[in-house]
């Protein structure tokens, strides 16, 4: 049986560029959590430092996730960020253990 995939994905907003890129990553929520291998994808903000964002992904397999890579949403996301946004740190993958 496969074994869900939890994706954390940080997102920083360039200074003065908080509220544009948290409306861009609102836009990835609805067809992320449509596709047919997503179990969890929610998008969260650092209280104390605005502007600062993080995915929680759950994803029913590996081939989930990659098929999310794929997506137009997911594909066309980084062009219309790139200029808002500090490099992203790598994504971190996880598998629940117990």
């Amino acid at each position: 049986m496969p074994e869900q995939l939890i994706i954390v994905a940080e997102s920083i907003a360039k200074p003065g560029h908080e509220d544009e890129l948290r409306q861009q990553l609102m836009t990835l929520i609805g067809p992320s959590r449509a596709e047919p291998g997503c179990v969890q994808y929610t998008l969260h903000e650092n209280p104390d430092e605005p502007g600062k964002f993080l995915f929680y992904e759950i994803w029913k397999d590996d081939a989930a996730f990659e098929y999310h890579t794929k997506t137009k949403h997911f594909v066309e996301f980084g062009p219309k960020v790139k200029d808002i946004r500090l490099p992203s740190p790598p994504l971190r993958k996880f598998r629940v253990i117990a």
